[in-house]
Order: structure tokens, then sequence, then C-alpha cells
């Protein structure tokens, strides 16, 4: 599998949420990674955290996948999820206007917030 930041690159142009003309570095700088543990986690379980929080762009069961847009307030990010041997891997990319708005790192606190309750009931 590839790193998570060239899949969210790959995804994001192929879907159109990350601009053609950028470079694969200037679009690599953008992003933002975090990894969680997870044991157990499924493709399901990340399609039900992200729904709420945007719109799901696309999914794939093969790869274990699913990348979405993330409304952060008025503006949006585009994050993908993979999970893999118990454990998540998460990417986001956003567009900042002049003034930084950390819009992918509060992108992928937002899921990440709703994925750690949806642990938490599974373990209840």
């Amino acid at each position: 599998m590839k790193d998570i930041r060239e899949l969210l690159f790959e995804v994001g142009k192929k879907n159109e949420v990350i601009n053609p003309s950028f470079s694969k570095e200037r679009a690599l700088k953008r992003m933002e990674v975090e990894e969680m543990a997870f044991p157990g986690v499924s493709l399901q379980n990340i399609r039900d955290s992200l729904l709420g929080l945007g719109r799901i762009l696309e999914e794939s069961s093969k790869e274990n996948y699913c990348l979405s847009t993330v409304c952060v307030g008025p503006s949006a990010a585009v994050l993908i999820a993979h999970a893999l041997n118990g454990k998540v891997e998460i990417a986001a990319y956003a567009e900042e206007g002049l003034i930084c708005q950390h819009l992918a790192k509060n992108a992928i606190e937002s899921f990440v917030n709703r994925l750690e309750s949806l642990k938490n009931k599974q373990i209840s």
C-alpha cells in the first residue's frame, strides 16, 4: 500500500478536489497526517465516522480507504482514512487563504473525535 499522503494526492486529483495544476510537492506540504490504534477497525467504522462531517467522495473496500470532504466551519478539507492491521492512517488536505486556519489539522481532529467516540461505544 502507498504512503497515505501519496494515496490522498492520487485519489484527490482523480476526484478533482486537489487542484490539478499543483505539483505533488506543493500538495504534500499542505497535508496533515495522523495515525491511531483501533483494533478491529473496519471500513464501515471509518464510513460511519465520516457521515455527517461532509460528503463521501470515494471508498474502496479492496484497498480499505474512504475519501471525504470534512466541513470545518464555513470551509472544507478533504480527508482520506485507511484501515490497516488494527490502526487507522489519516491524511487531510486543504487550501488555505491568506490567514492560515489549520483546516486540515482541524478536519483530522473532528474525524478522530468521532472515531474515538465510536471506538469507546464498541468497548462499552
